[in-house]
């Protein structure tokens, strides 16, 4: 209609949301975490968070200094330097809201020659390096696979099936994320070979576009391509899995119904799996094949 605008008016309150929703669930526990570390520690040394982010730039760096020098995990060792580099990242975002830098500003260059300083130590102690799980060999997946586990013919045993075949296909950063999976994730398409295959379009797009993760990604790694004439073939049981889940619910790991037939058209609940039943899945699916 004449004199309306197309542009919509947005509040102080309501613009102050978009800028607290931009964050994913992972990045705000990492701020959180990193906030009540540094609490903890204020707190212990005497000092009042509310009067320390009201100090100066250089009265904080000196904090941090100290901060970074004498944190200590709950049993009194040194963090691992992924989580040294996670709690600096924290509490970059949380000293933002007073609009400190407190990584890229020169004026807290010596808080950060003690944070360089921290995690050369923390190498020299052995600490500098990620443990990762141990890979599954060649003969467990045999085992996975003949064990009767992995079974399209339940719904329970076809979402194992998927469940191994997503993570091992695409899930380069293990279970990060598996939570907030969606259908709509999943699409199936065709390569110039004529080979089919599906690409986790949410894992391609977010991963495409986090800065210094660009050049270290190659798209292909959230395809899961199919294996022609193979019963174990990842594209089959993706979509088997895709044509049965409930269709009221976008999440991709639903709870299998109890009670099905093959011909049923719904072998899912209108409900997503518990966070804490997907996040053992794997070991579920091992102990159940007896590995």
């Amino acid at each position: 209609m004449a004199g309306e605008s197309r542009f919509a008016t947005l509040s102080s309150e309501e613009l102050q949301a978009i800028l607290e929703n931009r964050d994913s669930s992972n990045t705000k526990q990492c701020i959180d975490s990193a906030k009540r570390i540094f609490i903890t520690y204020c707190t212990e040394k005497g000092l009042i968070v509310d009067n320390v982010l009201q100090k100066t730039k250089g009265e904080i760096a000196e904090i941090l200094i100290n901060f970074y020098a004498e944190l200590r995990r709950k049993d009194g060792e040194l963090y691992s330097r992924s989580s040294m580099i996670s709690i600096r990242f924290g509490l970059q975002r949380f000293f933002q809201k007073i609009n400190y830098d407190i990584i890229n500003d020169p004026d807290f260059r010596l808080s950060n020659e003690m944070f360089k300083a921290v995690l050369t130590n923390i190498k020299r102690t052995g600490k500098g390096t990620t443990q990762h799980k141990e890979v599954i060999s060649d003969a467990d997946m045999a085992t996975l696979y003949s064990s009767g586990v992995l079974t399209g013919k339940s719904p329970q045993g076809l979402q194992y099936k998927v469940f191994l075949d997503v993570m091992f296909y695409t899930c380069r950063r293990g279970r990060e994320n598996l939570r907030s999976m969606k259908k709509t994730d999943f699409v199936l398409r065709t390569d110039g070979q004529g080979r089919r295959y599906y690409l986790n379009v949410a894992q391609y797009e977010t991963k495409n576009h986090r800065g210094s993760d660009v050049n270290d990604y190659d798209a292909s790694s959230a395809r899961i391509y199919e294996i022609p004439g193979d019963e174990k073939c990842p594209v089959s049981s993706l979509e088997k899995y895709l044509a049965k889940l409930n269709p009221n619910c976008e999440s991709f790991w639903q709870r299998p119904k109890r009670h099905i037939k093959d011909s049923d058209a719904v072998w899912y609940d209108n409900s997503p799996v518990g966070h804490n039943t997907l996040g053992n899945f794997m070991k579920t699916i091992s102990m159940k094949a007896e590995l």
